[in-house]
């Protein structure tokens, strides 16, 4: 991981150009920090911001904000809620930032920051302002929030929910209401259960543990707050559950397993459909949803008739109303999937061995226990953090603390390892691979070598769509001028006043090793793609393709990777390789979604919002199989040769591309009047 210089930014005190920035471990991932000092008024301390981007995310959709709860031990440690690989790969696949806080109390009352009006919400919309202008996400301050707070964190998430309900998709209070029964406050009060009506339409997943409500325990009074206001919600058919972990108290345990799963579930339902004209959150659906009994822990499809109450909770989903009722029995959820692989490997010679890194996003429902190193499909190495930090890791590399705060904020030192191998050994032999929790292993991910990772590194980009890129497309294989086409507002796009008709783009120049970067934005019933190293086939000018389709208009409700029958999806190589849907970070039409192909020799990798989906080698018998398989069964080499254009293709629907950038990465790139 590369660290840059970086220090915090107190508002008001110090000059924007302490800003702080530093680069994360996950690809151009990058972390944000700022500091907020209370104004005479105000009754907190301070307050230190962290923000985390996710990669290749051209426009935020949302915001994680994760409030840590009351007292020193909490505090302390807060800002690393932003830095927890398993939320930010939650973040990635949606499209979020995930945001994390640490807040100071005079004499640890945590009663200064915990009502809203105290100052803290004032710093929280201080720091989004700040780190909207330092990160170049003016978005950030617009963007919808999905809230998790534990304990003093929770009743902050609450009492956000009902001040500002328009903003919240989504709320998850571990042990904590509106307030404890029973508590005084000396300056603002909390939230009242009538104070706001739009409050009873956001979703919110009460989380506690079972002893938390037995007689005399110190969180009892807590715990009867967050009942009361949980019955008030349910009786106005508000779309709330209640989750209780049986084992637990006060810490955090495994509640993360039915949080992330619990926002992962909304998420879709709540966002404004991108093609439609309005803006606000949507309201979850009644009919079609489930019932969870609290009693008996039993779950069952809601009836036309079924009441809301204090004795049930409201469950989206099947599949949700099925990790309710595991959590409300056991305490945790089984992960049935396997994680996904971990990616950009690549094998450094040095004296004495070579040096394996690599960077990897975690199992959005269990993480990652431990990575698994091969050479030559031998296991020759398992990873699992213990040395890079005796006694850091209780479950593996990746583990977390009483509040939910990752034990290692940086997993650098468990993705690296030494091979002191001496005797040359061919880069693409090596492999790694990730194990999650439950014990399920990823696909594997081959290396590359460190002069081919060097030279990407070091070839500048080349822009192909901006107002002059007719001089780098054509619209036709044989030179014709492209019809339909145009530039407008740093898009480039259909011609919605074009008479002649229009075509697919062809690149100019001819392309052999490449990286190519784009932003695409298809429309309702979109099909378009990106073809590269295309060659004349029997008089059809064809080659690989990254697809680019409405995948749910197209397959209806299809979920790669788990439904039994294969549609190929948008990032996919189509007809040829499905890639891995571990983590899905499709984005729906209407929004910007970036693309990023990779394509070295016989290397061919299909990126999608930083996420890895396709990594192949057109000389494997997987691929020679899928070809003879596919529709271009009758040209056996298909998809093999060497070099050849690259195609943005019309398909008769509407699309628009932007950030179009490419770097060669041939040697000697083949001119144009050569071919």
């Amino acid at each position: 991981m590369k660290h840059l210089w970086f220090a915090r930014l107190a508002l008001g005190a110090l000059p924007a150009s302490l800003a702080g920035f530093f680069l994360s471990a996950n690809l151009d991932a990058s972390i944000y920090e700022v500091t907020i000092q209370p104004r005479k008024e105000e009754a907190f301390g301070v307050a230190h911001y962290r923000l985390w981007l996710p990669s290749e995310t051209p426009q935020l959709r949302g915001l994680f904000f994760r409030q840590h709860g009351c007292g020193d031990g909490a505090r302390q440690k807060g800002l690393d809620h932003a830095n927890d690989i398993q939320w930010q790969s939650l973040a990635q696949k949606h499209g979020f930032a995930l945001m994390a806080s640490e807040l100071w109390a005079p004499e640890e009352d945590c009663s200064t920051w915990t009502m809203p009006k105290d100052g803290s919400l004032r710093a929280f919309l201080t720091a989004l302002e700040s780190l909207a202008q330092q990160s170049k996400h003016p978005e950030l301050t617009s963007v919808p929030w999905c809230l998790w707070g534990h304990s003093g964190g929770a009743i902050w998430a609450m009492n956000i929910t009902f001040l500002h309900p328009e903003r919240v998709i989504a709320t998850f209070p571990r042990s904590g209401g509106l307030s404890p029964v029973g508590a005084t406050y000396s300056r603002s009060q909390p939230q009242q259960f009538d104070s706001n009506p739009e409050a009873l339409q956001v979703p919110i997943l009460f989380c506690f543990g079972a002893k938390e409500e037995q007689e005399g325990n110190r969180f009892n009074r807590l715990i009867q707050g967050v009942r009361n206001v949980f019955a008030y919600g349910r009786d106005h058919e508000a779309p709330w559950a209640v989750a209780i972990d049986p084992d637990a108290e006060h810490e955090n345990a495994q509640s993360r397993q039915i949080a992330i799963r619990f926002f992962d579930t909304v998420i879709p339902q709540r966002l404004p459909d991108p093609l439609a004209e309005a803006a606000a959150l949507r309201p979850l659906p009644v009919e079609q949803t489930w019932i969870g009994h609290h009693q008996s822990r039993q779950v069952e499809p809601r009836t036309k008739d079924a009441v809301s109450n204090k004795e049930t909770s409201y469950l989206l989903n099947a599949s949700f109303a099925q990790a309710w009722q595991h959590f409300s029995l056991h305490g945790s959820i089984p992960d049935l999937t396997p994680p996904p692989r971990p990616y950009n490997l690549r094998a450094i010679p040095t004296q004495g061995g070579n040096m394996l890194r690599w960077q990897a996003w975690a199992d959005i429902e269990s993480g990652i226990r431990q990575f698994e190193l091969y050479r030559q499909d031998e296991l020759v190495a398992i990873i699992d953090g213990s040395n890079a930090s005796p006694g850091k890791h209780p479950d593996g590399i990746h583990s977390w603390n009483y509040h939910d705060q990752p034990w290692q904020p940086s997993l650098e030192d468990s993705m690296q390892w030494f091979d002191k191998r001496s005797s040359p050994v061919d880069f693409s032999q090596y492999a790694i691979a990730s194990r999650n929790k439950q014990g399920l292993l990823s696909e594997k991910t081959t290396a590359m070598a460190q002069t081919a990772w060097q030279r990407r590194q070091s070839t500048p980009w080349q822009n192909l769509s901006e107002s002059d890129f007719l001089d780098h497309w054509q619209g036709s294989p044989s030179g014709m001028p492209p019809k339909g086409w145009r530039v407008h507002g740093g898009i480039l796009g259909m011609d919605p006043d074009a008479s002649e008709g229009s075509s697919s783009l062809y690149s100019k120049k001819i392309y052999g090793d490449f990286e190519m970067s784009f932003q695409y934005r298809i429309g309702k019933g979109g099909n378009s793609g990106v073809k590269y190293r295309m060659k004349d086939y029997d008089g059809q000018y064809l080659g690989p393709e990254y697809q680019i389709l409405d995948d749910d208009s197209h397959y209806p409700g299809y979920l790669p990777g788990v439904d039994a029958v294969s549609h190929y999806i948008t990032g996919t190589l189509y007809v040829l390789n499905m890639g891995s849907w571990a983590l899905d970070p499709r984005h729906p039409p209407g929004t910007w979604n970036q693309g990023r192909l990779v394509v070295i020799g016989n290397r061919i990798e299909h990126w999608l919002n930083g996420v890895l989906i396709v990594q192949t080698s057109h000389d494997t018998k997987a691929f020679k199989d899928a070809v003879a398989v596919s529709k271009f069964s009758k040209w056996p080499n298909y998809g093999q040769n060497p070099e050849g254009r690259i195609m943005l293709q019309d398909h008769g629907t509407g699309v628009s591309f932007r950030h179009v950038n490419i770097r060669s990465l041939d040697t000697d790139a083949t001119p144009d009047s050569a071919k």
